[in-house]
């Protein structure tokens, strides 16, 4: 079930953050969550040097999923870059926010 997010009205489509927007998000959580200076999400730097283990990583989604107001399906194997784990999230941001709220 999506979240929606505040002011959202049944049945009104959602406008997205941009790519910026995501991306900021992205580095607000890890640095409250995680501890990650936020230079560290720099989109050329493997996912591995984040130093999330699987569960943390899966922890992270969950909390993107939470301050995004989306569901995010399972996250492709072959992404190893931040810039592709960045461009696949806000891909279903975008995704997700074209859809009517319910």
């Amino acid at each position: 079930m999506n979240q929606q997010p505040p002011g959202a009205r049944d049945g009104a489509l959602r406008a997205a953050p941009d790519y910026a927007a995501t991306l900021a998000t992205m580095r607000q959580v890890l640095a409250s969550r995680f501890g990650v200076e936020v230079d560290k999400l720099d989109e050329n730097a493997d996912l591995a040097s984040l130093g999330l283990d699987s569960l943390g990583f899966v922890e992270y989604a969950f909390d993107l999923e939470v301050a995004l107001h989306i569901t995010l399906p399972d996250v492709p194997r072959d992404i190893v870059k931040v810039g592709d784990f960045a461009c696949y999230v806000h891909a279903e941001v975008v995704k997700q926010y074209a859809r009517p709220a319910e």
